[in-house]
């Protein structure tokens, strides 16, 4: 058995733990219900705006969604530290035993 740190971990299975998110996601009424508003407020926006001032807005939009990602991402890093510690196979140097 080796010690392996759980944000090892978390990264050696971010691709799977994206695609299980969105499957969720998918699932989930209200998320389908505000993407379909954001596909019309920025239809909204590209009629309203000009190019530049579109540009702005969109690297704005783009700005949030990545901090929002890095959010999303750091809760889910911690609600796993978290479960491991409650298991009893985690502990305070986030480290768990892997066989």
């Amino acid at each position: 058995m080796k010690e392996k740190a759980i944000d090892d971990i978390l990264k050696d299975y971010y691709p799977c733990i994206v695609e299980r998110l969105s499957k969720v996601y998918n699932q989930n009424e209200e998320y389908r219900q505000n993407i379909e508003k954001e596909n019309r407020l920025e239809d909204l926006l590209e009629k309203a705006f000009s190019g530049e001032q579109l540009r702005i807005v969109e690297e704005y939009h783009d700005a949030v969604c990545a901090t929002l990602n890095i959010c999303e991402v750091l809760a889910y890093r911690q609600g796993m530290r978290d479960l491991a510690e409650i298991l009893g196979i985690g502990d305070k140097t986030d480290r768990i035993i892997v066989e």
